[in-house]
């Protein structure tokens, strides 16, 4: 292998792993997100509060798509040309959990 094709297998193990922390921090808040929805059953709960548990609940969905894919043979490749693709169009497929950092 030349050292391109090492650079560009380092540059998608460095992508990965980014997104990987990116989902481990999502724990904290989806704690936060199932408080939230309770009060919002109580009907305690403010606009903001639910709008940030919405948030929160299409990052854990977003991690979870991403997180299943690991399990295809190549899934790690599918991953990153996933996130790349959908950039192009617009589209985030990377879990925030609150982080304002592009991953990808």
């Amino acid at each position: 292998m030349n050292w391109y094709k090492y650079a560009q297998l380092g540059l998608v193990k460095k992508k990965l792993l980014e997104i990987k922390e990116a989902i481990a921090n999502g724990a904290g808040y989806s704690k936060e997100m199932v408080q939230t929805y309770s009060k919002w059953l109580a009907g305690r709960a403010t606009p903001e509060e639910v709008a940030s548990a919405n948030d929160c609940a299409k990052d854990l969905l977003k991690g979870s798509v991403l997180a299943s894919l690991f399990v295809l043979p190549g899934g790690a490749l599918i991953i990153f040309a996933l996130v790349k693709m959908a950039k192009k169009f617009g589209v985030d497929l990377i879990p925030s959990f609150g982080e304002e950092d592009e991953l990808v």
